[in-house]
């Protein structure tokens, strides 16, 4: 799993071309909450052996006690399922 910034192109190119991308998924949404409560935002992705991405969802990194951080998906957000290139390996996960 790897971090990317929310603006990485290859992020951007699957929110713009993936079916089930919403407003939440864009990069703006995430940058709004950071910006209002000063948290980091980012995508949490997953790459495959060629570097293309393969699947990701955006994240906010927060503070958490004691002295710890914690990932959360974004707050005041009602829907943003993590987006995959291809269908999911596991049957169990799928889009509502």
């Amino acid at each position: 799993m790897l971090t990317l910034d929310l603006e990485d192109p290859r992020w951007r190119r699957l929110v713009a071309t993936h079916p089930g991308a919403g407003p939440f998924h864009h990069p703006a949404w995430a940058r709004t909450i950071a910006d209002v409560y000063r948290f980091r935002p980012f995508v949490a992705a997953i790459e495959d052996a060629q570097g293309t991405l393969a699947a990701g969802m955006p994240v906010i990194e927060v503070p958490a006690l004691p002295h710890g951080r914690r990932w959360v998906s974004l707050p005041f957000t009602d829907h943003c399922a993590p987006l995959a290139a291809a269908p999911p390996l596991c049957p169990s996960w799928s889009d509502p």
